[in-house]
């Protein structure tokens, strides 16, 4: 099975990994397993933009329609290419349809304190109405 550099993997990272594995049991020489390793990274960028494509061609969530209802559609109009993944089509459909949720979900109502007197202070720093009482230690 070919290997593949994962999402999150840096250049060097994946380089490290790939060499070593495409040399295996002397299978290629060293500069032949750096240039397939280069040519997989950079074909990576380009796989990634052609998903990118693919989503944005994906009609959105109906209004009635179930959760995998859509993902099922969704990863189907994504991969009717064998070169995309099925997983990560599944990840971007997912996605799709939690930022749907997102947007449909009823905003919390935020309420405001008043302040419990409005009344301005009167002479002396007092507030109409307030007492104020010292008492001993």
């Amino acid at each position: 099975m070919p290997i593949k550099p994962g999402k999150d993997e840096s250049q060097s990272d994946w380089m490290g990994r790939c060499v070593p594995e495409m040399m295996g049991d002397g299978k290629r020489e060293q500069d032949q397993a750096v240039a397939a390793c280069l040519s997989i990274w950079r074909e990576k960028d380009k796989g990634a933009a052609k998903l990118d494509a693919r989503v944005k061609q994906v009609d959105p969530p109906d209004d009635d329609e179930a959760e995998e209802e859509f993902i099922d559609r969704c990863v189907e109009q994504i991969t009717q290419d064998e070169d995309i993944d099925e997983d990560e089509a599944e990840d971007r459909c997912r996605l799709m349809w939690d930022e749907r949720a997102m947007r449909l979900r009823p905003r919390p109502v935020t309420s405001w304190c008043t302040p419990m007197s409005t009344t301005p202070p009167e002479r002396g720093g007092r507030r109409a109405g307030v007492t104020h009482v010292l008492a001993d230690s």
